[in-house]
């Protein structure tokens, strides 16, 4: 079974909001940035999620994850990406 998810446009241009409808918390506790896949290394899912190319930040919420990436790097490639690596993790 895949899972919904919504992407939405944030006010920075390098950054999107993706949101999971798991119908229960992403995370407990409170919202986790992550600047570098070392920060990662206490989360498997912004440690999957530095492995795509381009990324180089995660913020994990209750309720989303907002992924920057590189100036460069193009959200078309991205996001497929990214969407991925969170049906992995939440199916």
């Amino acid at each position: 079974m895949s899972v919904q998810i919504s992407v939405d446009i944030t006010p920075n241009p390098q950054a999107l909001k993706f949101t999971p409808d798991l119908g229960r918390p992403l995370i407990e506790g409170r919202g986790q940035s992550y600047n570098s896949s070392r920060d990662a290394e206490t989360s498997p899912l912004a440690k999957s999620l530095f492995a795509v190319p381009g990324v180089v930040s995660v913020f994990v919420t209750r309720s989303f994850v907002t992924v920057r990436k590189t100036e460069d790097a193009d959200w078309d490639v991205i996001t497929p990406q990214v969407e991925a690596v969170l049906q992995a993790c939440f199916t």
